[in-house]
């Protein structure tokens, strides 16, 4: 949408479901409350011809297109399409989804929760801050229901094998679902997605597509080495410096006390 900067993508299979597509979209923000009154796009006949000009006829839609070869007049929507990309691109990365060959097949959950979480990014307009999401429907977002793409998540079990197995299946966030109130998620041991409301996130870990009983933990680094001739001792979780280290000094032998003097010896007196 130019006026309110907010984006949908819908993902087909083939150009024959654009007129599903412009329906379903349609469809959705008549249940927002909002009535489109015109379309411009290119010129491609799966969008302005058969099936979806009847769905744009239908809805009471103008139709209006860019001419042929001249690549400026849809530059604004390329440009969108290059930043979806990088998004969707730099949230796999991220995740350490790509350190998986099978990483990116599920650029699609990456695509559609950078755009979802886009609606709620505000930016300035005459002078007031505002939002895609409250330019287009005249709501507040609730950007709290978003988490970080890929992270590390325990979803509950409705149907455990028994009450000794009633424990979290672990799990990564591939976003929030726009039909119902939960998360879409990443069963990583069979790798089928699911949905749940109850889900306990941990915050910071992105393991990648590997369960972290397989070695998908995240790695932790050693605090840096103090300064040369500072000693330090060793610190919680981390083991004490080798003895041969140049940064360490050499173990002082402790001494033992004098013994304290006797009273009958005479060894200290003088035979005159």
């Amino acid at each position: 949408d130019l006026h309110s900067h907010l984006d949908r993508s819908y993902i087909m299979h083939a150009k024959s479901d654009a007129p599903d597509c412009i329906e379903g979209h349609l469809a959705w923000n008549n249940a927002l409350g909002v009535r489109y009154k015109r379309c411009h796009t290119d010129n491609a006949p799966d969008l302005i011809q058969g099936g979806s000009g009847q769905t744009f006829r239908r809805w009471g839609v103008h139709v209006t297109t860019s001419m042929p070869y001249e690549p400026r007049q849809n530059g604004q929507m390329e440009r969108r399409w290059r930043e979806k990309t990088e998004r969707s691109r730099w949230a796999l990365e991220q995740a350490n989804f790509l350190d998986d060959p099978t990483g990116e097949q599920y650029w699609w959950y990456a695509w559609r929760d950078a755009e979802m979480k886009s609606w709620c990014v505000p930016f300035q307009r005459d002078g007031a801050w505002t939002c895609p999401w409250l330019l287009h429907t005249g709501h507040r977002p609730n950007p709290t229901v978003h988490r970080p793409f890929g992270m590390l998540c325990y979803a509950r079990q409705y149907h455990p094998k028994s009450k000794s197995s009633a424990r979290g299946v672990e799990c990564r966030v591939l976003g929030y679902s726009a039909t119902q109130k939960g998360w879409i998620l990443l069963n990583v041991s069979t790798r089928k997605t699911m949905m749940s409301p109850h889900v306990h996130f941990v915050w910071g870990e992105f393991p990648g597509l590997r369960p972290v009983k397989q070695g998908g933990e995240a790695t932790i680094s050693a605090p840096p080495a103090p300064p040369t001739g500072v000693s330090q001792g060793p610190l919680p979780g981390f083991p004490p410096p080798p003895a041969d280290s140049p940064d360490v000094p050499p173990p002082t032998q402790p001494q033992p006390p004098p013994p304290p003097p006797d009273a009958g010896d005479d060894s200290a007196s003088s035979d005159g």
